[in-house]
């Protein structure tokens, strides 16, 4: 059969009934230049509200490499992510899709169509896989046999969900996946509820970005130097004690708010952990707002966007959680998990989900910041845990999936680390993949308007010591990764 070019009429006949390819055309990125096909298209889907459209959108490089990246975006979806154009640059077919919702990355009343939920939760990304892997085969003239098209999955937070979905539910569909952040346990969302409400029903529990920066300052006094470095980092967020009441900083609400951010929100026999406080400046903008919640009428942190507009997509759009909702109550929680279990299937995967994927030899790297404001490095590492548990072990699990901790890094982005993760982690699962090359460390560095830093990243549980030891009498530099190690 002949390559059908870039064209919206041949390639249509590459694809299955259910999706249609709306255009295809030559372009060129503003910025490397490079020269691809971008092809548009939806898939059809129906459900219990009826039908559906799942957006999709592919970029075919013409010097083309025989690798596919498919690029998940987090939140709510709503828009087909942009092409990474480094990757497009060096040779990597890419696609991506709006998850079946078309609107805000922090609005979920979109699930209120209970179709379009289940295209967020499990299929979207299935069915524009299948469609965007279609085109991209018969525009290059790729047989179907494995290894003629080497396919990953790459993103954070949401996006590193979608990986983690694919390879549970589909496994043979990606060769490698990417997740960064995953937000995989939905008690996330539910946690971002227990903390604001408080505040809301406390607004002198209130704590301000200043006061956190001291606490902050504090907590660097004093654990920075755990990692054998005094580099102003804590790397292993797992060595703060969480109880601030020595400090001196805080009166007893305030103290009860950082107990409830920092501590275990229980939900029957599930639970998920309190955040990081390693750089606990970045609690400001994503969980307990820059401003006090007497302004939250047009400045809410995302925490409460994201709480509110999940459980109105679960118990209807007029509900409202300030009025309705009720933490002390075990049945209201008990009912919000069980709800969106049922509205948003294929979250929550169980320890032995991935084995199909395993076993078709796919590779997992995830990868999660250790300052993590949005989703608890706590809780993908509790995530590990059980899968390793699970495969007798974290020395088996190594042989496929491999977790790195982030020094410094906020959610996805941000904060004073690394914020280059996501290309170093996708050229270490490339080689993993496609030459066997198990990422035993990878480096990552700080971003360009950041003090220069490169961070050595090691497999979990190994964690990295410093070479310079704690008096550095050889003076190394703590912000080289070449001066770290990783345990044993």
């Amino acid at each position: 059969m002949a390559r059908p070019g870039c064209d919206a009429a041949a390639l249509q006949r590459t694809v299955g009934a259910d999706t249609t390819i709306t255009a295809a055309a030559s372009a060129t990125t503003p910025n490397t230049a490079t020269r691809y096909c971008k092809v548009d298209g939806y898939v059809a889907t129906s459900g219990p509200a009826g039908s559906n459209h799942v957006n999709f959108s592919a970029a075919l490089p013409d010097r083309f490499v025989g690798r596919y990246l498919f690029n998940g975006i987090g939140g709510a979806a709503g828009s087909i992510p942009p092409i990474d154009e480094a990757q497009l640059a060096a040779g990597w077919a890419q696609a991506g899709t709006d998850a079946g919702n078309q609107g805000s990355v922090l609005d979920y009343r979109f699930a209120v169509d209970r179709t379009k939920a289940l295209d967020w939760a499990s299929r979207g990304v299935h069915v524009t896989t299948v469609a965007t892997q279609a085109v991209t085969r018969a525009y290059y003239g790729l047989p179907t046999q494995a290894g003629a098209l080497h396919r990953y999955i790459s993103g954070c937070s949401g996006g590193g969900r979608m990986g983690l979905v694919e390879a549970s539910l589909y496994p043979t569909e990606y060769d490698g996946v990417l997740a960064g952040a995953p937000g995989s346990n939905s008690l996330n969302i539910l946690k971002f509820g227990q903390i604001v409400s408080y505040l809301l029903a406390h607004p002198d529990a209130w704590v301000s970005p200043d006061q956190l920066g001291q606490l902050e300052k504090a907590l660097i006094a004093k654990y920075d130097a755990r990692d054998g470095a005094a580099d102003g980092f804590i790397r292993d967020p797992g060595v703060v004690d969480t109880d601030f009441a020595p400090y001196g900083l805080f009166t007893p609400a305030q103290l009860d708010l950082l107990r409830l951010i920092t501590g275990e929100l229980k939900v029957g026999d599930r639970s998920y952990p309190g955040f990081s406080a390693s750089n606990v400046t970045g609690w400001s903008a994503f969980l307990t707002g820059t401003q006090p919640p007497s302004t939250w009428g047009t400045q809410p942190p995302p925490a409460l966007i994201l709480f509110d507009t999940v459980t109105r997509a679960l118990f209807g759009a007029d509900y409202d959680f300030r009025t309705q909702f009720d933490f002390a109550d075990p049945a209201d929680p008990q009912s919000w998990a069980t709800t969106f279990d049922q509205v948003f299937p294929g979250q929550n995967a169980a320890a032995d989900s991935y084995d199909r994927f395993r076993d078709a030899g796919g590779k997992l790297l995830i990868w999660h910041g250790a300052s993590d404001n949005g989703i608890s490095v706590f809780d993908t590492i509790g995530l590990y845990g059980k899968v390793a548990a699970h495969q007798h072990g974290y020395a088996d699990t190594q042989r496929w999936a491999r977790l790195f901790t982030v020094p410094g890094l906020f959610h996805c982005f941000g904060g004073p680390g690394a914020q280059d993760t996501p290309a170093q982690g996708l050229a270490a699962l490339a080689d993993w993949v496609e030459h066997g090359q198990v990422p035993r460390t990878i480096v990552v560095h700080s971003a360009a308007d950041q003090p220069k830093a490169d961070f050595l990243l090691c497999p979990y549980p190994a964690h990295p010591i410093f070479l310079g030891g704690a008096d550095n009498p050889r003076h190394l530099n703590a912000l080289d990764a070449e001066n770290w190690r990783c345990s044993a």
